[in-house]
């Protein structure tokens, strides 16, 4: 189970030159537009075509072992001006390995394939979607896993803002939480190896988005 919180920066980086990572956060990475550029070109798609050009890239407070940027990029050769937004979350091999990422983005598609079976109303729609993953690209992002997800516009709540908030509010924000978790708790309990129920989350043999399996 699992919340997304997705919060706003106003600490822009330039297309020029990364942002060097600083204590607190413990990453120790710098993410330029080339490099950017590069990993998107890497991991083109329908829905990422090839010749992205990073507009603004800005990093997101927090975390420990990754830290996500949120990435505005643009398609100048296209025949229609086209911008979008997307998440990239950029992650240590050493703390978070590649098995471990694709769990992760299995477990999403899950979810997202669940969501889609329950129609346009159902709380799992809130997951952003995933647009790509990556392992390390050497000489563009030497050590770390790179995750890509539709961007979400929100901000954190924390203790201090809950207390904040209008009793209306509050109420929306608990009501919306208890019927994201009731929703995660519908859903069908994946299978096993050997009759495990508990277990590492991985892509089933299919590699549909609805296939997933608990390994040992």
């Amino acid at each position: 189970q699992f919340l997304y919180f997705i919060v706003k920066s106003d600490v822009p980086m330039t297309t020029e030159e990364g942002v060097h990572e600083t204590s607190p956060h413990k990453i120790g990475v710098s993410m330029s537009a080339p490099q950017f550029e590069a990993l998107l070109e890497a991991n083109a798609s329908e829905e990422l075509p090839a010749g992205a050009k990073v507009v603004t890239a800005t990093r997101i407070p927090g975390g420990y072992n990754n830290t996500t940027y949120r990435v505005e990029c643009e398609w100048p050769s296209a025949s229609t001006a086209t911008r979008r937004v997307i998440a990239v979350r950029m992650s240590k091999l050493s703390s978070w390995p590649m098995h471990k990422l694709r769990g992760e983005v299995a477990t999403i598609r899950y979810v997202q394939h669940h969501a889609r079976l329950a129609g346009p109303d159902s709380p799992l729609n809130k997951v952003p979607k995933v647009l790509f993953f990556s392992d390390a690209m050497p000489g563009v992002t030497d050590g770390l896993a790179a995750l890509g997800m539709a961007w979400v516009e929100g901000e954190t709540v924390d203790a201090g803002r809950y207390a904040a908030m209008a009793p209306a509010a509050q109420q929306r924000f608990v009501g919306d939480a208890v019927d994201f978790l009731a929703a995660l708790q519908r859903l069908p309990t994946p299978a096993g190896a050997n009759d495990v129920r508990v277990g590492r989350v991985m892509p089933g043999p299919s590699g549909a988005d609805g296939d997933i399996v608990l390994a040992e």
